[in-house]
């Protein structure tokens, strides 16, 4: 067994299938086909035997009712049924020729039942059949003649409800035959067989794994001769078989198991242990090979990545108050709960009191303690090897979002959902507590009413209190070095950065803040950040901030002024997660250059090369997920990355390979730092690429401009030197088609001028071609200016109009209102500069605008001269 397909049956529905089953001599499949609003219900026959892809049958399903299940008769391959919520449908079909029926049910027959139907199955060697509900009943189909009106009207053998019986008290899940026993899984955890007259004949009910969902069978001879056992009414056996659980365990049983009489030995082995609800976060252990993985359901897992073990499981939430209905999953009440999973706060009470569910992860530098953050509000710190708790906090009533350990360990930050930054420090010792302060900190989730700090356990950490540090969601936080000193720095959607003096922060002042925050963008949004190591001779304090406008910007720690600006990977999305890549310590490149790895909300993750350069040589990235990535962690030695996909409930590991990303490196030979990259990444970027339309007009004015900065009217002659000064760059970018703001000009001119100002202590003064190029590529927009751009915008405008005018219904923007806006907000404009740009834009026909309303379509095509903008491809 190879595994690979030998048959491919491509797009056999429109929508997808829901279910399919082979028939039991493996030579017919049927599948069900996912409904759609296009089109009917369809259910299709192939004989995948054959040469061709097409079904040799196929036909719209008679219920109008969804069905979910399809199966054949084992012993008759020409006969099947559909299962959906209060109906089944029965099949037959000849070569050329299929036809059903909607079996028939009467409550005034035969009795009362309750419930929708869960699975059918056919009792083998007899004509009957069985329908289970997910309330515990089983209603039995027998054949009767019955005249109906099939596509050839004539009397038929058709099957119709005889009975009804109370199986079970808890939902039936799953139903097959074996060996001539009635295989029932159910919603209580438990596998029973029956005979055909449902008398039971054994039962597994010690599994404690969950809800059943699935069971499967091995291909195993009988131990007992004929009449021996191994059929109903003799000694009980059936082949070895495996039960899958909607708690995501896969437990392996055999039937002797059933005459074990210590509840131990009944248990059966547990062969996996899964995810049983979305992914929330992931870890790796700095020093072991451990991964932490959380869930949502209130699971916590540590397993070792090398050996392929679970090492230790927490459960926070108390699975014995948790109800389940016939498919394993929880019941309202428990979905209300889950319902605020995703960081609501409607009911932190509620939860604080009787779920914890881990949203964020994070292990302190010793690898001692595990930190994890919950949607509840609570921050907990594990023992790793024990699982047990070392302290326990409250400290805010909203989701914690993230947590995150400082190099040191000595500080241990959290942001939550309503944008405060929590910081907790280890090992205080800050004298006595007086009594106000004391009943802070205890209301705070602290200690409690602690008066000396001597009484704290040594290496415990203690809660100093929380800040609101932005005024919209935190994106990230990241711990660095400077000047020996370790400082926080976080960043926010309100396109600001904020500093923490963790020196000065305390019980009795709290969280302390080093300066007024600082807007660090313009028009987009900080994603992700991160500390960016030194490299080379490269001393520079500085961080790196990667925004929804594919830009990855450096920033200095000190100052926190734009150091430069590179293209950031284009893959699927904006980088929302950013992690340095440890390097091996047998490396022998780590004094040059080092490695990050970055991660999108949809599904992609990838790796780059540092220093940043903007080179797309320099990163790849791949789709890991089929949905969005929850979480993204590195292996303490940089060999591996993991990655969570959320819902999908799988966490993939990757094996990480540097040399592949991009093996040539130019150095210089004397003093071994890294050489400029090669143009020529750079101008497959350009429209055209090298030699096309935009790059000779790169070329071009790049030589005017070097004249230009000579004098125009100079009658000396010409010194070309290949460079222009850097007063010339904006009207070079806007010659291109590419118009910064003067934020990003001030970026652009100090990003040339102090590139080697750490380093050498000088400054440039001007920029070559080569630079021009790659300053242009990193700094342009990677999405081109569109209609929606400007729709956007307008729409922004007119809202904040509205709001700060006070008017309950949207109203128009007129264009008074705008030409104060564009001299009085962003980077505003002055009146003079404002009417040269109308008078070269519009001419004499500017007046025409004064007092009339503008609308996105009318300013984008009347004053910016865009050309038919409302059949612009969006």
């Amino acid at each position: 067994m190879t595994g690979a397909p030998v048959k491919t049956l491509y797009n056999p529905h429109k929508k997808g299938v829901v279910s399919l089953d082979i028939s039991e001599d493996a030579l017919y499949i049927c599948a069900l086909g996912a409904p759609n609003t296009e089109s009917h219900q369809e259910v299709a026959l192939w004989a995948w035997t054959r040469e061709t892809d097409q079904p040799i049958l196929r036909k719209q399903i008679l219920s109008h009712e969804q069905q979910y299940l399809v199966r054949f008769d084992p012993l008759k391959q020409s006969e099947f049924c559909t299962t959906g919520p209060k109906t089944v449908c029965f099949w037959t079909w000849e070569e050329l020729h299929l036809e059903g029926y909607i079996g028939k049910v009467s409550k005034t027959d035969f009795g009362h039942y309750s419930g929708r139907f869960s699975s059918t199955i056919y009792l083998s060697g007899t004509d009957a059949a069985l329908t289970a509900t997910d309330d515990g009943y089983v209603i039995v189909w027998e054949t009767q003649y019955a005249t109906v009106l099939l596509d050839d009207p004539a009397d038929r053998l058709m099957r119709t409800a005889s009975k009804v019986i109370r199986l079970v008290e808890c939902g039936v899940t799953t139903m097959s035959v074996v060996n001539g026993y009635v295989l029932v899984g159910c919603a209580d955890g438990t596998v029973r067989f029956y005979d055909y007259s449902l008398r039971l004949e054994s039962w597994f009910e010690d599994m404690a794994a969950g809800p059943v969902t699935s069971v499967s069978f091995s291909v195993l001879p009988s131990p007992f001769l004929p009449g021996e056992g191994g059929a109903p009414g003799l000694q009980f056996w059936v082949p070895d078989f495996i039960v899958g659980t909607a708690d995501a365990f896969i437990v392996g049983m055999e039937s002797a198991i059933f005459q074990e009489v210590r509840v131990e030995d009944r248990r059966g082995t547990l062969l996996v242990q899964g995810m049983s609800d979305d992914i929330s976060a992931l870890a790796c252990h700095p020093s072991r090979p451990l991964l932490a993985v959380s869930c949502y359901n209130g699971s916590l897992q540590v397993w070792d990545y090398d050996l392929k073990l679970l090492m230790n499981l927490r459960e926070f939430v108390d699975k014995s108050s948790i109800s389940y209905g016939a498919t394993g999953k929880t019941s309202t009440a428990n979905k209300i709960l889950a319902g605020t999973k995703r960081g609501s706060t409607l009911a932190p009470d509620m939860m604080r009191g009787a779920t914890l569910r881990p949203q964020c992860l994070a292990f302190d530098p010793t690898g001692e303690l595990l930190a994890a953050g919950f949607t509840s509000g609570h921050v907990k710190l594990l023992r790793t090897d024990s699982f047990e708790d070392s302290s326990s906090y409250a400290p805010t009533p909203d989701t914690v979002v993230g947590v995150r350990f400082s190099p040191s360990g000595i500080y241990l930050a959290a942001y939550d959902s309503s944008h405060h930054i929590l910081i907790f420090k280890r090992g205080l010792a800050d004298g006595r507590l007086n009594a106000d302060i004391d009943a802070r900190y205890a209301s705070s989730g602290g200690l409690g009413n602690t008066d000396d700090l001597g009484d704290i356990e040594d290496g415990s950490f203690v809660y100093l209190g929380r800040a609101k540090a932005h005024r919209a969601a935190i994106t990230g936080i990241e711990f660095g070095v400077r000047d020996g000193r370790e400082i926080l720095i976080s960043i926010g959607e309100d396109r600001r950065c904020v500093e923490f003096n963790l020196q000065q922060c305390s019980i009795r002042q709290g969280v302390v803040t080093a300066d007024m925050p600082v807007r660090i963008e313009l028009t987009s949004h900080p994603t992700a950040i991160l500390w960016h190591p030194h490299i080379g001779s490269d001393s520079e304090d500085r961080f790196v901030v990667a925004n929804d406008e594919f830009k990855l910007k450096e920033f200095n720690a000190d100052s926190k002024q734009c150091r430069r600006t590179t293209l950031a990977p284009t893959f699927g999305g904006p980088p929302n997660r950013l992690l340095l890549l440890p390097e091996s310590s047998s490396a022998n490149d780590v004094t040059r250059y080092g490695h990050y790895v970055y991660s999108t909300a949809d599904r992609v993750v990838g790796m780059g090369r540092l220093p940043l350069t903007g080179n797309p040589k320099k990163v790849m990235g791949l789709v890991a997920h089929p949905s969005r990535l929850s979480g993204l962690a590195i292996s303490y030695d940089g060999a591996y990355l993991f990655t969570s996909g959320g819902s999908d409930l799988t966490t993939n590991m990757w094996a990480i390979d540097t040399e592949l990303l991009y093996p040539a490196e130019p150095v210089d030979e004397n003093t071994g730092e890294l050489l400029p990259d090669p143009l020529q990444p750079f101008l497959d970027l350009l429209d055209g690429g090298e030699d096309g339309e935009l790059h000779q007009d790169i070329v071009d004015y790049f030589y005017y401009s070097q004249l230009r900065s000579q004098g125009e009217d100079s009658m000396e002659a010409r010194a070309i030197d290949g460079r222009v000064p850097l007063e010339e760059l904006p009207s070079l970018m806007r010659a291109i088609g590419y118009y910064p703001t003067e934020e990003e000009i001030t970026n652009m001119v100090n990003e040339v001028r102090y590139k080697y100002f750490m380093s050498t202590g000088e400054t440039k003064n001007d920029s070559n071609l080569d630079e021009f190029i790659k300053l242009y590529i990193n700094h342009r927009p990677a999405v081109p200016l569109s209609n929606l751009h400007i729709e956007a915008a307008f729409l922004e405008i007119k809202n904040s109009l509205n709001v700060s005018q006070g008017n309950t219904q949207q109203k128009d923007i007129n264009w008074n209102e705008l030409k104060s806006l564009l001299s009085t907000e962003g980077e505003a404009m002055s009146t003079s500069d404002f009417e040269m740009c109308m008078s070269a834009l519009l001419g004499d026909t500017a007046a025409q605008l004064e007092g009339s309303v503008v609308t996105a379509g009318i300013f984008a095509e009347q004053v910016l001269g865009f050309e038919d903008f409302n059949n612009q491809e969006s």
